[in-house]
């Protein structure tokens, strides 16, 4: 009895496409063990995209990021800036439904006109000017003021009555300043 030539075509398709179906979960899956915080925030700041951040603190803020440091990272809000402390204070990261979980260091690494080399200190002073009213938060503490100076581990901020409240940064979880 001789076979039909279609039917041994057909089971090799068949074949051919669950093998592919196999070898694209398994790549995913190997992306996904991969990520990394630092590289999904870095292509959530690629994408513009809208995330929701959780501190260790309890704050949960709605923002864009726009620049990515070494150990933090600066972000828009709706009425201001935000730089926040990435390794002592971000708890957690939500992205909008769909967002690839493809993001790991390498593909970070691409990034490169995000920053990167900033430390927290550097993002503070690219993206909050002295004399500007600003909100740090330091574990339960919040400093409120106006950003005086800010030094290499340090920040001064002075209040309305004039006193000057210095602020070590490694201490900070978050420096906001507000747009008026």
């Amino acid at each position: 009895m001789s076979r039909d030539p279609l039917v041994g075509d057909s089971e090799r398709r068949i074949n051919d496409a669950a093998e592919r179906r196999r070898a694209e979960r398994s790549q995913r899956n190997d992306a996904r063990a991969k990520l990394s915080l630092r590289a999904l925030l870095t292509a959530a700041a690629a994408e513009r995209c809208e995330v929701v951040i959780e501190t260790v603190a309890g704050v949960t803020r709605r923002l864009v990021i726009i620049e990515i440091g070494e150990d933090g990272f600066a972000a828009t809000l709706r009425n201001g800036v935000v730089i926040v402390q990435r390794n002592s204070s971000l708890a957690s990261v939500t992205t909008g439904h769909g967002f690839p979980l493809t993001a790991t260091d390498e593909t970070a690494s691409d990034e490169t006109d995000l920053g990167g080399n900033a430390d927290f200190v550097d993002l503070i002073r690219r993206w909050i000017e002295p004399d500007t009213s600003i909100s740090a938060r330091s574990g339960n503490a919040t400093f409120a003021g106006v950003l005086s100076a800010i030094g290499t581990d340090v920040i001064a901020i002075a209040a309305t009555s004039g006193v000057l409240t210095y602020v070590s940064v490694d201490s900070l979880a978050e420096v906001s300043a507000s747009s008026s």
